[in-house]
Order: structure tokens, then sequence, then C-alpha cells
């Protein structure tokens, strides 16, 4: 019996041994696995890091991220490639095009929301909800009204909760810290209210869906002429600063005096080209040549021509002065009507004029005189501006069971943009 109790205490022993050895196998596989994890989120927090050393002003007035530096061995695809300027561009357009459509969305329930109800405030407006929300945390909470308002304020929030997330809180627990007036602790929390991920998701599939029949690219061309005059900005009707606007890129001068009498050639020749389509298509004006003609071609043609360019004439003057000249002037007259004294209640501005001719600029002339009006006015060099960094390293990792080296090569890349993906 005793030898038999002996038997089992040395297979126990051996069993146990083996148990040992392969909980010591495991245990440094884990080790070893968490190790180049570590590795990894580390390698990703470095290139995170160094694209976080982004040009501030760049970025603030243009809406472009890039790293100015030397090390070409890091980093890559700089600003000066037409692709990656394109694609930093077209996706700030697009993130701003759901912006604008959004508010115009609020617009519309906003107005409708006042005429049915008499509500007076916007209950659909991201950057209000945001605002009013940093506005109501500095508050008193003793003030006498503060319980009005935090209650005027849960009613918005509930109201934008279908379209709208909360990041960093739920809307649930919001609500209890504000009624609680716990304003310090939502402060800590710091929440902020942002579009939910299923309404650009959706706007992405419909802007794809369009530029797919969209052979001409006239999407792409609107957000580029968009974004120069938006963002770059226009001198003609502006106080003149040392830096260089969307006229530069019409007609590479540097200077007002020699852009003007460009910029003013350029509105002619489009008002004449609208104008002379009017002729043709509007009965008033058409009418009016065939009386004075006759109907004979050639005369139709040269009284067309006339009244086309003295129109012209007076639309550029009107447009310089930043009066809106419509596009079709139908019903609304022309000027030579007045004499060149009327002003039309709305219609296209300066600014609008620079958009239809930034479209029809050639996209290789857009890029090149766009890239130098950065640099001049940013003082930066494209070619070391830079939108991504890769990482390359090869890590060891010493086991402490097996004592031996365990490598592995580490490949990481980090992008703002990536020209072909991001790029809508």
């Amino acid at each position: 019996m005793r030898q038999e109790r002996g038997s089992i205490t040395v297979f126990l022993t051996i069993l146990l041994a083996f148990l040992l050895i392969i909980g010591l196998i495991v245990s440094e596989y884990a080790h070893i696995r968490f190790s180049f994890r570590k590795a990894q989120a580390d390698q990703y927090l470095a290139l995170d890091q160094a694209l976080s050393d982004f040009d501030r002003p760049l970025f603030q007035e243009m809406g472009l991220l890039g790293v100015e530096t030397d090390r070409t061995e890091y980093y890559f695809q700089p600003l000066s490639e037409r692709e990656v300027l394109e694609a930093s561009i077209l996706a700030l357009m697009e993130e701003r095009r759901l912006v604008d459509l959004t508010n115009r969305v609020e617009d519309l329930i906003n107005q409708l929301l006042d005429r049915l109800l008499g509500l007076d405030f916007e209950l659909f407006d991201v950057q209000e909800l945001n605002d009013d929300l940093h506005q109501l945390l500095a508050r008193d909470v003793e003030s006498d009204d503060i319980a009005s308002v935090v209650a005027e304020f849960v009613v918005r929030i509930v109201a934008a909760k279908p379209y709208v997330e909360l990041r960093g809180i739920s809307f649930d627990r919001l609500k209890d810290l504000l009624f609680d007036l716990k304003f310090e602790e939502i402060k800590q929390l710091s929440p902020y209210f942002t579009l939910k991920d299923n309404l650009r998701e959706n706007y992405s599939r419909v802007r794809k869906t369009l530029q797919k029949y969209d052979r001409l690219r006239v999407l792409d061309r609107f957000d580029l002429a968009d974004y120069a005059v938006d963002y770059l900005g226009y001198s003609l009707t502006r106080t003149d600063k040392e830096t260089l606007h969307t006229e530069f890129i019409l007609t590479s001068a540097e200077t007002k005096r020699f852009q003007r009498p460009i910029i003013s050639a350029e509105l002619f020749a489009l008002r004449l080209t609208l104008n002379l389509i009017e002729v043709t298509i509007n009965p008033v004006m058409r009418n009016r040549v065939i009386a004075t003609t006759g109907g004979i071609p050639k005369l139709f043609a040269l009284e067309a021509l006339r009244l086309a360019a003295t129109e012209a004439y007076m639309d550029v003057r009107h447009i310089l002065d930043r009066k809106p000249v419509p596009l079709y002037k139908g019903t609304a007259g022309w000027l030579i009507d007045s004499g060149g004294f009327k002003r039309y209640s709305s219609g296209w501005t300066y600014p609008d004029y620079l958009k239809v001719m930034l479209m029809l600029t050639p996209k290789s002339i857009y890029y090149n005189r766009l890239q130098h009006a950065l640099e001049h006015n940013y003082d930066l060099d494209l070619r070391q501006t830079f939108t991504a960094v890769k990482d390359e390293r090869e890590v060891t990792i010493t086991g402490n069971v097996l004592r031996r080296d365990f490598t592995r090569r580490l490949k990481g890349e980090l992008y703002y943009v990536r020209p072909g993906i991001d790029q809508p």
C-alpha cells in the first residue's frame, strides 16, 4: 500500500513539474506578446506626438494640417504635392459642407417651431449647444434664475438628441448633474456635442454617389474655388494687407495695381458672355433687338453685342463696388435702362463671381499659385511641410525563462489625409 502511494506521489510530482513548465512557457509567451504590443503602442504614441507639432497659423486660418521639418527620413506626403494638397482641401470642404447643410436644416426646423409653437430660441444648433453649455457652466449656481436656465437648456439637448452625440458623458448623466447644479463635476468631464457619425456617413455616401456621375468634377472644382475665396480672402474690395489673396491665383500678380485691370477684364468677359446668352433667351431683350434691327441676322448680332458689352461694362463697375448683379436678370431689368443707376435687391456679388472664374481656372495653375500664396503668407516651404509620418524599428525582447532574444520589426505610419482614400 505504501508503495502504491509512493508511485502516485511520483506521478503527481512529474505532472506538477510538467504543468509548471507549461505555465512558465505560457507566461513567457504572454510576457513577450505584451512587450511587443506595448512597443507598438509606444510607436503609435510617438507618431501621434510627431504629427501634433503641426503649424498652428496654417491650420487655424487655412484649415490645413502640416508639420514643417527637414526630417525627410520619417516624414512624407508634403503639401507641395498636388494630390496631397487637393486631398487636404477636399476633406476640409466635405466637413464644411456637412456643417453648412446641417445649419440649413436647423434653420428650417427653427423657423417651423417658431411659426407653430412660438419658440424664439434655436433648438437645433450643435455649435450653439456647445457655446451655451460653456456659458451655463460659467454661471453662478446661486443665481436666482439658474434653475430656469438649466431647464431651458435641458429642453434643447433633449430636442437635439436624435442627431447629436454627447462625448465625455451620457445625456442622462449630464441632465442629472445639471439639475443638481454640479457644474464643477461637469467641467472636469469636459463634455461636448457633435453630429452623429451616421449623419456623416450618410452625407459621405450621398456625396460619393453624386461624384460618381460628376464626370467633369464640378463638385470638386466648386469646393476648390470656394476654399480659395473663403480662406485666402480677396483684396480688390478690401483693405490691402501684405498677403496674397484669391486674385493672385487668377492673375499671378502680387499687387492690386496689376490685379485690378486683369480681374476687371475677366469679369467683363464673363458678364459679356452671360449678357449675350440672355439677349437670345430673354424675350424682352430679344424683341428689343429684333425691333431695332428688323431681324436681320448680322445686324442682330452686332446690336446684341453692343447691348451686352455696354451692360457688361456697367455690371463690372457694380460688382467691384460690392453691389449684387444677378447672373440672369430676367424681369429685374438691365442697368442700361436706368443709365447704370439701378440697384438690384439680390444677386451675385464679387466673391461669387471670383468663384466662377476660379472654377474655370486650370487645376495646374490653381495649385501652383495656391502653393506660392501659402508659402508667401505663412513663410513656409511646402516641400518640407508634411502630412504623414512613418517609423520602422527593430524591437528585441529577452525572455525571462527561455533566456533568448525575440526580435520583431515594427512598421508604423500615421496620416492627416491619404490621397485616393480620404479624398472624397
